[in-house]
């Protein structure tokens, strides 16, 4: 129950105009009744994805997972800042122009962690957010940078524009001008920083204590005697003398055995500051860390470390460090070498940021040229394939020289059947079926003969029988595989029918032959009983003795004859 609610809770964060949900009216009332302020009712029209509120990362992380990747624009503003009020007519417009991102508003007072995770240290500050990842910035109330910013996340594309027209992607720049591109902007990122360097307070390379000379660190939270406390409550002052005087190697020397007594943060911070003075940020810096591992609120040792930093060009070490000792204890002194980092910084970053969204933009190009050369690939083989289908079908396309030979003869009339059979046979199909060279030749001829009589006053005519089929078709010279074939009851069956259809309708013999042809187990033995027919089975098969006379006997049909139709296709 707890976790719901907290999830709920984060959901009005980031979304407050849920609160003037009818459904919610008891919540709105009860708040209502505790004093609260709610946000006014008109912030509800506002609440679609054009400006939203983060007061917290916990927000941000529930807007983030609400718009998924979809650009958030973050304004980081103050309510005392006076270019934040002046640039937020604009804001609200841009928001209100371009729908395919979301705005949100972010209270730097309010939003202490929001703003630390960004480094926003001027107001006003506008970041592009995509998963929570920062890849756009822009600083100050400056129209012309704001709109360029906002134009680039939000792809061009505005309210009045039609969102569902895709903004076509330009060709793939060549790979060795993006490679070019990269190298320049790491070159120009070290002539920038080299550039900053030559700030007068930056030592030079060679002057630099890059291996400081090993020092008493000292141990925390050591029991002093009185002695020793006494001893170091008397170092510690003349330390401080020698410091006052100028003798800063003197005062190292004191503050080192003040130091081997026992340390805390603040002694630390102490010989850190003579060793800033002397010029050895590195030493500096060693010190503080010791002091801010005890004391991570360490004012004095945040402001001397972000001060060493600074003299040795780290820009974003040292503006960490300055932000957050001024934050916690400001002085004149710190404060304006924080100025002077923080604008150096600033540079830095801005750069940073647009190479690193320049180096998005190649990668992006890169694989759209990977992929268009994929493509390129694939159509060109699917048209030569093509091609080559077409060459083979134009080929092909003159016809089966000789055609399907006729099958000469015919099935004779079968004897022991009904009276009055079927007389004459199925004529031959003449010509042959165009399109493969060599090919069959016609099927001359037709199926002479019927089912002779049978049993007297029978009906005439008929398909044959199932015995009628196996006698007729034992006859045949067939391949061993084709008769097993013949030997499946299923396929006798189908044998059956087919035979039916071809004494049922002679005259469309071709058509149900063809039909059949393509059948796995129908159409060998069809295939089969054509070969075993050819050379002409003239006469056809007699009238097989046993009942009433044969019938007529079988003879081709009058005017089929081979290759009919396929001979003047013959080259």
């Amino acid at each position: 129950m707890i976790s719901a609610a907290k999830t709920f809770i984060t959901q009005l964060k980031a979304s407050p105009a849920l609160l003037h949900d009818p459904e919610l009216s008891f919540l709105k009332d009860y708040l209502v009744s505790l004093g609260a302020t709610l946000p006014p009712a008109e912030t509800a029209s506002n609440s679609k994805p054009g400006m939203r509120t983060i007061s917290s990362l916990a927000d941000l992380d529930a807007l983030s997972a609400e718009v998924g990747s979809k650009p958030i624009i973050a304004d980081f503003y103050a309510d005392w800042c006076g270019p934040c009020k002046v640039i937020a007519p604009l804001f609200k417009t841009l928001s209100e122009k371009h729908t395919n991102v979301v705005f949100a508003k972010v209270n730097v007072d309010l939003a202490e962690d929001v703003a630390r995770k960004y480094d926003v240290s001027s107001m006003p500050t506008f970041i592009v957010l995509v998963n929570g990842e920062q890849v756009a910035q822009t600083i100050g109330a400056v129209p012309a940078k704001l709109e360029a910013m906002v134009e680039k996340a939000a792809g061009g594309v505005t309210a009045d524009e039609d969102e569902g027209e895709a903004t076509p992607v330009p060709d793939p720049e060549p790979l060795d001008d993006m490679e070019e591109e990269a190298r320049k902007d790491e070159e120009a990122e070290r002539d920038l920083i080299q550039h900053l360097e030559n700030d007068a307070d930056v030592l030079p390379e060679d002057q630099r204590d890059v291996n400081p000379a090993e020092v008493p660190m000292g141990a925390f939270d050591v029991e002093l005697s009185e002695a020793d406390m006494d001893k170091q409550i008397e170092l510690k002052g003349k330390a401080s003398g020698l410091v006052a005087s100028g003798d800063l190697q003197g005062a190292i020397a004191v503050w080192n055995e003040v130091i081997a007594i026992s340390a805390s943060p603040l002694t630390l911070a102490k010989r850190a500051d003579v060793f800033l003075k002397l010029k050895q940020p590195h030493a500096a810096i060693r010190d503080c860390d010791k002091a801010l591992s005890a004391n991570p609120d360490s004012a004095k040792s945040l402001k001397i470390r972000g001060m060493a930093y600074h003299l040795l060009g780290d820009w974003e070490q040292a503006a960490h460090s300055l932000q957050k000792g001024n934050g916690l204890d400001y002085d004149e002194t710190a404060g304006e070498v924080q100025r002077v980092v923080e604008e150096r910084w600033n540079k830095i970053r801005e750069f940073r940021l647009q190479k690193e969204a320049r180096a998005r933009d190649r990668d992006v190009k890169k694989k759209a040229q990977v992929k268009a050369a994929a493509r390129a690939a694939a159509i060109r083989e699917y048209e030569a394939q093509k091609k080559a289908d077409e060459e083979a079908a134009s080929s092909g396309s003159r016809g089966m020289p000789g055609g399907m030979p006729g099958m000469p003869g015919g099935m004779p009339g079968m004897p022991g059947g009904m009276p009055g059979g079927m007389p004459g046979g199925m004529p031959g199909m003449p010509g042959g079926m165009p399109g493969m060279p060599d090919g069959m030749p016609g099927m001359p001829g037709g199926m002479p003969g019927g089912m002779p009589g049978g049993a007297p006053g029978g009906t005439p005519g008929g398909a044959p029988d199932a015995e009628s089929v196996e006698k007729m078709l034992d006859g045949l010279d067939l391949p061993a595989d084709v008769q097993a074939k013949m030997d499946d009851p299923a396929v006798k069956e189908k044998l059956k029918t087919v035979f039916t259809e071809l004494q049922g309708n002679p005259t469309a013999a071709m058509g149900t032959a063809m039909k059949y042809m393509g059948d796995p187990d129908v159409g060998p033995i069809l295939g089969a009983v054509m070969k075993s027919m050819m050379g002409g089975m003239g006469g056809g098969m007699g009238g097989m003795p046993g009942g009433m006379p044969g019938g007529m006997p079988g003879g081709a049909a009058p005017g089929a004859g081979p290759g009919e139709f396929g001979t003047d296709e013959v080259d």
